[in-house]
């Protein structure tokens, strides 16, 4: 009898644990304009997001150019030089080799974190993908249907 009991109050603390981690201390800023300018320059949007929570002067107006330089340097091959690139860029010191692998270190960590906290981030980026290619394609056959 107390493990019937046991079982839904588990139940209740981890998602209540989880509201708190992805509501209060992980909450993703700008989570649209993120979705948005991730698909259109082609990065990954728990990069941006991550880089978005390490960064505290991104603004509403600044996020699309972050995220167009990002789609400049992002290497989905090679996340360390992306990240790497990314900090020499916005950094004014010359010596930022032990900045660099510190600034890396918390972007892989919050990257991980955001993968777990934000499983819908990376469809709504790939559904946003879809509906231009769609959106695209009709286009293409109206065009075709009134021989233009």
């Amino acid at each position: 009898m107390k493990k019937m009991i046991s079982i839904p109050i588990i139940f209740i603390l981890l998602l209540s644990n989880l509201f708190i981690l992805r509501n209060c201390m992980y909450k993703i800023e700008f989570k649209e304009e993120i979705i948005k300018y991730s698909t259109k320059y082609k990065v990954d949007p728990y990069l941006c997001a991550s880089i978005a929570n390490l960064e505290k002067d991104i603004t509403h107006d600044s996020i699309k150019p972050n995220i167009k330089y990002l789609g400049k340097v992002y290497d989905k091959s090679n996340l360390d030089l992306s990240i790497k690139k990314w900090v020499n860029n916005n950094t004014l010191s010359t010596n930022n080799s032990f900045q660099c692998k510190t600034y890396m270190k918390n972007a892989k960590k919050l990257m991980i974190v955001y993968r777990i906290l934000y499983p819908d981030l990376i469809f709504k980026a790939k559904l946003r993908n879809l509906k231009n290619l769609l959106w695209f394609l009709s286009i293409k056959a109206y065009k075709k249907l009134n021989f233009h």
